[in-house]
Parts: structure tokens; sequence; C-alpha cells
């Protein structure tokens, strides 16, 4: 693949409605690559959880599928070194075409790019990757570990979670990536937009129209915060 591409590193904690949100924008914002896309890396919600947890205008059309296209991490099969992004250090285009592994649609520009271990290298990715667009998702630990479980929990195919080991484990890393994200969010002098029903968020950022095509709405209680940078 050529150098004509700009890569969005999506981090946030298990839980934190990242996969759907980060999802939702590149069906929405132009240029963004769909070709890592396929019918293997995507997760079927359980039934119960698909009634009980989402609005949905019309259910004999909607499909509940969520967790689409690539992740990168231990036990992923892209992206086994992540959890530490130094192993890059001096190699900084090996990371890249690690990245860009699963696509192969050299029209469109715009990659995103989904490890929850970015949220422990936010500030290898802002010093080794000037140029590329960084998104932030936050969202409180306890409202983040309940969706999780809610989701399928340790039956969720696609990611995959060994790297947490258990219930205790997974709770300690939520609370510690979703305090990584805040603090360099805030560090950074991010500009945290809340995430609403409609994508508001998306128009305010890329001033894109809001998306038509979403007919399923997660039943969100607590508030989830949003940040896209570049990295400078």
């Amino acid at each position: 693949m050529d150098n004509n591409y700009k890569f969005t590193f999506v981090a946030g904690a298990p839980g934190s409605a990242w996969s759907m949100i980060s999802f939702r924008m590149k069906i929405t914002v132009p240029g963004y690559d769909k070709s890592d896309q396929t019918a293997e890396r995507q997760y079927d919600l359980p039934e119960a959880h698909a009634k009980n947890n989402y609005d949905v205008k019309d259910r004999s059309t909607w499909k509940a599928k969520t967790h689409i296209g690539s992740y990168y991490g231990p036990y992923h099969g892209l992206g086994d070194q992540f959890d530490d992004l130094t192993y890059y250090n001096g190699n900084v285009e090996g990371f890249y075409d690690e990245c860009l592994r699963p696509f192969n649609d050299t029209t469109k520009p715009r990659k995103l790019v989904k490890s929850h271990w970015f949220a422990y290298n936010l500030d290898w990715l802002w010093e080794n990757c000037k140029g590329h667009d960084l998104m932030l998702v936050w969202r409180e630990t306890d409202a983040a570990d309940k969706w999780w479980h809610t989701m399928g929990g340790w039956d969720i195919k696609h990611p995959v979670y060994d790297w947490y080991v258990d219930d205790e484990r997974m709770h300690k890393q939520i609370a510690i990536e979703s305090d990584n994200i805040w603090e360099f969010g805030e560090r950074k002098g991010v500009k945290w937009l809340d995430y609403d029903v409609n994508d508001s968020w998306i128009q305010k950022r890329f001033g894109v129209p809001f998306l038509k095509k979403v007919q399923a709405t997660p039943k969100f209680e607590d508030t989830i915060k949003i940040g896209y940078i570049t990295i400078t």
C-alpha cells in the first residue's frame, strides 16, 4: 500500500461504547476504508441483550451485530506488541505497516485503528505519529464494566479479552484505561464532546450531517465523553 493514508487511532476501555461510537463515525465521515469489515470481524449480540438494551425502530430489518472491523492487541493476530509500543522505537514505519495489515482499499485514505492498549501508550502515539488523528472515548469505570458484561462479557468472541484474565482484573484495567484516557485528554487540552443518540458530536467535530442509517440506539443512562484531536 502506498503512503496515501491517515490513521485515526482509537482508545477506549472495554464497555466504553468506543466500538459503536467509532464505527458510526467511520460510516458517516467520508474517506474511511471499510475493507477490514469482514464476516469474521463482527460480533453477534445476544438476543436478550439486543432486545432489552436497544431501542430499535424496525426489528424486522435490524441485524444485531456490533464490534465490526479489525481490533489490535495481544491475542488478536494484529498488533501483538501493542501493549507496549516502545517495541517499535526506531521503527515507526513497522508500527504503521502493522496498522495497515487488515486494509486493502487504496482509494480510501482514512484507516480506523482500534486498540484497548492505546490507553497505555498515548504519549508514545503523541510523540511518534505526528499528523495522524487520535480519538479518545471516556466512560466512568463502573458504567463501562456493567455495559461490557451486559454486552456478553467473557462470551464475546470479537474482540478477544483473554489479556484481562478475570472479572477482578477486568475492572481494575478498565479503571486504569479510563483514568489514562481522561488524564491524557486533559493534559492535551482536548475539547470533550458528549455522546448522544443523534451522533451530534460528529456534526460538531466534522461538520457532516447526522447519520440517517442507524436503526438501533443503546439505552445509556450515563454520559460518555469523546475527544478527537490531531497529533501535533
